[in-house]
């Protein structure tokens, strides 16, 4: 009887072994992101604007489902700014409209 009982614990436990998905584990994926104002030449005439690390458009950022991303924002510029999200879900407290949905990021200081 004590080895039935053995056995049976034991194809029970193999069984969930391979019966539930194995829970995923996504690497953390970060990124810096620096938004400040400079030259941008869009039209073919330079003309000040927003760039993104330096660029307009800003970079694109990758990420596979499952990872954890850590995005830091700093605010170079010299006036209230804010980042929104696309194809990203995100809590309304860290996108949208800055004073409705979250506060602005304020010059020289960054967001994450």
């Amino acid at each position: 009887m004590r080895s039935l009982v053995r056995d049976t614990a034991v194809a029970a436990l193999v069984f969930l072994m391979f019966s539930t998905p194995p829970l995923l584990q996504g690497a953390t994926v970060e990124y810096d992101l620096t938004i400040a104002r400079q030259a941008v030449n869009i039209t073919g005439k330079a003309a000040e604007g927003m760039t993104i690390n330096g660029a307009s458009p800003g970079p694109t950022l990758r990420f596979r489902e499952g990872d954890l991303a850590l995005i830091r924002v700093c605010n170079r510029m010299d006036e209230d700014t804010s980042i929104h999200w696309h194809g990203i879900l995100v809590p309304p407290g860290m996108d949208g409209v800055p004073y409705l949905s979250f506060p602005p990021i304020r010059p020289g200081e960054a967001f994450q």
